[in-house]
């Protein structure tokens, strides 16, 4: 009964233990009789700075210093739970908040929306979706900053967390196509309504089953079940069990792919880009409101995977009430998640695209065209030329929209791609033509905001 020795492995001893009773029918009692040898896939280094980092109050924004934190980490070739914490000062046999349901928030719209989504080929990664504030049935989700742009690519909804697009896009595919998707995630959700899509669950998911989905993405598509255990050996070193991995593809290997591309823009330019950490990291941020305050959260999240492993975090209160909740958001989370790999030396390295699978750009992000500077040139054989000149964005792959109106009809007379500037030979000095420039993604097939129409100019000759 006295306080452990290695008080940072207690939480994954006991879920190891659980795994014996549970899968191999062998009871505490009868382990604790000795004579079984059992290998664990942990990994010591990770374990332990979880178990560091989590003792330390400034990662957890709760309004004292018992606000709660958990964490699960899978390595993705073999898929054994390599570090589990239940809690921040876990006893003994206590409550393990690995493997305790929770609202997943926004880390579910992947494994609900998105994934199921590209899967089914319904939607592409550039494919627009609506982005308003709709009603279905009287449930009306709103967006978390109350920004609605209209449309939206899947990319920019999944990076910028946006709800309005992901229960669009829950209701287009329907809920009986995504259902099956969960349970062969490991998660059976019984839940029926939209709120679905953004994590609103009647019972939750644990982090363990929320890393154990994710790791699908970073496994190719490839489901199995998280284990603590590969081998359980008697006294004469008879292997008694051994781990049998049972796999199960839910997404193809460009979906999978197409997922980690998305989710790695999520960390680089989206919400999940709090911390910092040398290698790549695909993942998702999540929170929950707390509604019985101003700016209260219930639930913070981050889930994602770098090449090598998949991990949850999860923190909030046991029980939130009026003077218990989170006064931050997922940004707590995201930057222990990063903080844990690299205080146990974790080396990634750079995710690889499978062979035979298409690789994904990064989006292509418009910036508004402001002007465009239009003139009359002559040539020595008195042809008459308009000369156009605008200002070239970075991104070298936006492709700029030449428009002309002539009276009041207007007509897109070319586009070009990759320079500032467009010639129109044979020009009418008198024809009253004007010209503007718009900016367009061919990635979104969107245009941006273009220029104002403008007359060109007639210098004088020999200017």
């Amino acid at each position: 009964k006295e306080k452990s020795k290695n008080p940072w492995l207690d939480s994954y001893i006991d879920l190891v233990m659980k795994e014996a009773e549970d899968k191999y029918s062998i009871s505490s009692e009868q382990l604790l009789q000795g004579g079984y040898t059992i290998s664990v896939p942990l990994d010591v280094s990770i374990q332990k700075a979880a178990y560091t980092l989590m003792k330390q109050d400034g990662y957890f924004p709760g309004t004292d210093n018992k606000a709660e934190g958990s964490a699960v980490f899978i390595d993705n070739r073999t898929g054994g739970v390599v570090a589990a914490l239940g809690g921040r000062e876990y006893a003994p046999k206590g409550y393990n908040r690995a493997t305790a349901p929770r609202q997943p928030g926004s880390t579910f719209k992947p494994l609900a929306v998105y994934g199921p989504a590209l899967e089914e080929k319904l939607f592409k990664p550039y494919s627009m979706l609506e982005d308003k504030q709709l009603s279905y049935g009287g449930y009306s989700p709103k967006n978390y900053d109350g920004q609605y742009e209209g449309k939206v690519s899947m990319v920019d909804a999944l990076t910028y967390s946006k709800n309005a697009p992901a229960v669009w896009t829950l209701n287009e595919i329907g809920i009986e196509t995504v259902k099956p998707y969960l349970s062969r995630l490991g998660m059976n959700v019984p839940d029926e309504g939209l709120a679905l899509g953004l994590g609103g669950l009647e019972k939750g998911v644990s982090p363990l089953e929320l890393a154990g989905a994710y790791r699908t993405f970073a496994n190719s598509g490839q489901y199995t079940e998280p284990f603590f255990i590969k081998k359980i050996t008697d006294e004469n070193g008879d292997v008694m069990f051994r781990h049998e991995e049972k796999s199960e593809k839910v997404f193809s290997k460009q979906t999978a792919w197409n997922m980690t591309r998305m989710l790695e823009e999520v960390v680089k330019s989206g919400t999940g880009k709090a911390g910092d950490f040398s290698g790549e990291i695909a993942g998702k941020t999540g929170s929950t409101t707390y509604t019985g305050k101003e700016g209260g959260t219930k639930d913070a999240w981050f889930a994602g995977y770098t090449p090598e492993v998949t991990g949850a975090v999860w923190m909030g209160y046991d029980k939130t009430d009026e003077s218990h909740y989170l006064k931050g958001g997922s940004a707590y989370p995201t930057r222990l998640f990063k903080d844990i790999l690299k205080r146990s030396n974790h080396k990634s390295e750079r995710f690889k695209t499978p062979e035979g699978v298409k690789d994904l750009d990064r989006p292509i992000r418009l910036e508004d065209l402001e002007s465009v500077k239009a003139d009359y040139s002559f040539t020595p054989m008195g042809l008459i030329t308009v000369s156009l000149k605008w200002h070239e964005q970075e991104d070298k792959r936006v492709e700029y929209r030449i428009y002309e109106r002539k009276n009041g009809k207007e007509t897109l007379i070319d586009t070009v791609k990759g320079k500032g500037s467009f010639s129109i030979p044979y020009a009418n000095i008198f024809s009253n033509a004007s010209y503007k420039i718009v900016p367009y993604n061919p990635q979104t097939k969107t245009e941006g905001k273009g220029t104002d129409y403008v007359e060109p100019k007639v210098f004088p000759s020999g200017h």
